[in-house]
């Protein structure tokens, strides 16, 4: 069932959003290429200045595109989830395990925002496209949000 439900889905899903997905985190993989090259190699921390903040909130301002299609993929990937987690819990009937799941899984919700921590990210992208192409990087970070 999850493999069928994972093709269903999936599938059309990554032929519709992989290629807008790559395109629109271009500009600001451009900026953190183009800042971490003014970093010496071996540089093991990125001091958050003044500078820093500002090519930051210009790479913020760039993804924007990008946070509209991360968005938009969630929202779709929690409604097929539902659809297929209930079809599943009715032909199955075992409506009654879900909810105990559901009981077990509560503690663990609302865990770390990583809208909280977007600099950190930004400095995570960073080091990957010093150690990486940014080609591979930009294809790595593309696919986790797909």
């Amino acid at each position: 069932y999850v493999l069928i439900t994972t093709f269903l889905w999936l599938g059309p899903k990554i032929l519709l959003f992989s290629l807008p997905m790559l395109i629109s985190h271009v500009p600001p993989f451009v900026i953190a290429r183009a800042f971490i090259a003014i970093f010496p190699d071996g540089t093991e921390t990125v001091k958050r200045t003044c500078s820093f903040y500002m090519l930051f909130t210009v790479a913020l301002i760039l993804s924007l595109p990008l946070a509209v299609l991360v968005l938009i993929s969630l929202v779709l990937d929690y409604f097929m989830y539902y659809v297929f987690s209930i079809l599943y819990c009715v032909c199955t009937c075992r409506c009654t395990k879900a909810c105990e799941s559901f009981e077990y899984i509560a503690p663990f919700r609302n865990g770390p925002s990583i809208m909280l921590h977007l600099p950190d990210f930004f400095v995570a992208v960073m080091g990957q496209c010093a150690r990486q192409r940014v080609g591979e990087t930009l294809y790595m970070v593309s696919c986790m949000w797909l």
